[in-house]
C-alpha cells in the first residue's frame, strides 16, 4: 500500500471568457500538475484539484477556494498550512 493511500479530490468550473484565469498554490506541501488542453467545444475550464494525505488532520490544513475578483479575473487557489 502505498504510503499517500488516502485522498480527495473537488472540481471547479471557470468561465473561458473571462478577464483572465490563474490557478495558485501557497505552501511547502502544494504541488502538483497543470494540464491544459484546447477545444472549441468548451464553454468553462474545467480545473480538478487532488489532494494526497498521509492523515485526515493534515487534509484539514489544506483549503481550496475558487476565487472571482472584482476585475472579472477568475481563479483558484490551493492553501496548504506547515506538515503535521
Amino acid at each position: 500500500m502505498s504510503p499517500l493511500a488516502s485522498w480527495e479530490s473537488v472540481e471547479f468550473d471557470l468561465p473561458i471568457d473571462a478577464e483572465s484565469l490563474f490557478v495558485a498554490s501557497k505552501g511547502s506541501l502544494s504541488s502538483g500538475i497543470v494540464r491544459v488542453h484546447q477545444s472549441s467545444h468548451v464553454k468553462d475550464l474545467k480545473v480538478s484539484v487532488a489532494a494526497h494525505y498521509h492523515k485526515k488532520e493534515a487534509l484539514e490544513r489544506a483549503k481550496v477556494c475558487r476565487v472571482d475578483l472584482k476585475n472579472g479575473t477568475k481563479g483558484v487557489v490551493i492553501l496548504v498550512g506547515p506538515h503535521l
